[in-house]
């Protein structure tokens, strides 16, 4: 654990000495600028392409170059934010299966909100794998699937 964290701090040492330090290419027509510490210490390269689409979309042409998952990523980025500063989030660093579970259970969740149940039942299914408590998805999903279903009977006995 205390391996993980010096890590982490290693690396934002050395980015904060290297913005600091070095010239770094911004992509425009100025070229060259030096970089400052801020909040923007990781925005380089092709960063801003893909916090463009995370908040727009494919708006232009060039953004169709880049592919869709990161900036899907980055759109969930607040929840990972939270979910990193929670006092347990180091087990989500260890070689341990907390991170594959949590995974795959936000997975199953998710695409039975969106009624994809082939989806949801095999990411259940590998998270049932991955930990026991992944049983406890079942009665989850069943709810889920019940509240689904329920608003097509109500409106089928309705008509």
């Amino acid at each position: 654990m205390q391996s993980a964290l010096a890590s982490r701090i290693a690396v934002l040492g050395i980015l904060l000495i290297a913005s600091c330090s070095s010239k770094v290419f911004d992509g425009s027509v100025n070229g060259l600028r030096f970089t400052k510490p801020s909040a923007n210490l990781l925005v380089v390269g092709d960063a801003d392409s893909y916090l463009k689409i995370a908040q727009v979309g494919y708006a232009t042409a060039s953004s169709r170059a880049y592919f869709p998952l990161y900036p899907l990523i980055l759109r969930v980025a607040p929840a990972v934010i939270y979910l990193s500063i929670f006092p347990g989030s180091h087990f989500f660093s260890v070689l341990m299966s907390e991170s594959l579970f949590l995974l795959l259970c936000v997975g199953s969740l998710l695409a039975a909100r969106k009624h994809r149940w082939l989806l949801a039942g095999i990411c259940a299914a590998l998270a049932s794998a991955t930990r026991a408590p992944g049983i406890a998805l079942l009665p989850a999903l069943a709810v889920e699937l019940w509240l689904a279903y329920r608003t097509v009977w109500r409106r089928e006995i309705g008509r």
